[in-house]
């Protein structure tokens, strides 16, 4: 399964923009900061400047993703 993400920031724009870690469960909606990564597969499911979906929610349950690092 893959998460198509919307982009919403460059990566570069979200990596040097402040960030906090939540729940996963609080993440649907929000940018990610940082790059999510499940090992395995060690895809990341969003990566910075994304908004997170709800395909990238279901991954990140799938996976056992509890935390996440998203732009404030």
């Amino acid at each position: 399964p893959v998460a198509m993400g919307e982009k919403a920031l460059s990566i570069r724009e979200a990596l040097f923009r402040p960030h906090e870690t939540i729940p996963t469960a609080e993440g649907l909606g929000r940018i990610c900061a940082s790059p999510t990564v499940a090992c395995p597969p060690a895809i990341p499911i969003a990566v910075s400047g994304e908004v997170i979906s709800e395909d990238a929610m279901a991954l990140f349950h799938h996976y056992g993703v509890e935390t996440l690092d998203v732009l404030l």
